[in-house]
């Protein structure tokens, strides 16, 4: 393998690497009325559930005749290296975002 085509392959890599997750925003509602952390975030490698968060980048609202997989009509598309988390997680926390 010839250096440049390894500088290639490296890039490659490091491009896939940072691939940016898109990440799916929601309320759960039953969660507000239990006075549970009702801010769900959602990829394809699980959910999180917070008080508060932030997005430091472009969003899109989405409303929707058809629900979302999880029930939502409703929900903001983000991708996830924008979202700050202004409380611990908590709730139910599916292992994988913690990595």
């Amino acid at each position: 393998m010839g250096q440049g085509t390894r500088r290639i392959h490296e890039q490659r890599r490091s491009g896939k690497s940072r691939l940016l997750m898109k990440a799916i925003i929601h309320v759960h509602q039953q969660k507000i009325r239990k006075g549970e952390p009702a801010i769900i975030v959602r990829t394809y490698r699980g959910s999180t559930h917070h008080r508060a968060i932030s997005v430091d980048g472009p969003v899109t609202i989405v409303q929707s005749d058809k629900p979302d997989s999880c029930g939502a009509r409703v929900w903001i598309e983000a991708k996830y290296e924008d979202i700050q988390f202004n409380d611990e997680r908590k709730g139910k926390a599916h292992a994988k975002h913690n990595a």
